[in-house]
């Protein structure tokens, strides 16, 4: 991020919610992947900022007294789910799918400052080939132990 700035977050893949603090601009970011596999929950008591990728993660860290969410106790018994970014606590938020937002301790703000299109990643124009091969190098790289069936699947996929 301090190499990158924001352009950092276009480089990641995959199924991701996360936080960057920044010490020297006194920020922080709060990210989450395009396709919202993985929850980020927020919720701001005063100066103290709770994130969790569950809400039980904050309720039980944070003193706060939580209400329920007239808003999303009327979206779940509508469609049957809770719509983002409400949550059934009126003080705690989701994230919104595919975005970066900012934490500004000088300017005590918080707001969207970029959103994470998939449609702009670079492997949207390779061939099957090279997506397979790909995904097989990483997870070479990435499981160790997993590495010996990876290898055995390239070699399938060579053969064909």
């Amino acid at each position: 991020l301090s190499k990158m700035g924001l352009n950092f977050f276009d480089h990641i893949r995959g199924m991701y919610a996360g936080i960057a603090i920044s010490i020297s601009e006194k920020k922080i970011y709060f990210f989450r992947d395009p396709l919202g596999e993985k929850p980020l929950f927020i919720h701001f008591n005063g100066m103290e900022i709770y994130a969790a990728s569950e809400i039980s993660g904050i309720v039980q860290n944070s003193n706060s007294k939580f209400s329920i969410n007239p808003i999303a106790l009327a979206s779940y018994f509508r469609f049957g789910y809770i719509e983002e970014p409400e949550t059934i606590y009126s003080q705690i938020f989701s994230l919104d799918r595919g975005t970066v937002s900012e934490w500004d301790s000088n300017a005590l703000s918080f707001k969207r400052v970029k959103i994470i299109d998939p449609h702009e990643y670079e492997e949207k124009n390779w061939d099957l080939d090279r997506v397979l091969n790909t995904v097989i190098e990483e997870q070479v790289y990435y499981e160790g132990s997993a590495a010996i069936r990876s290898e055995e699947h390239t070699s399938e996929l060579q053969s064909h």
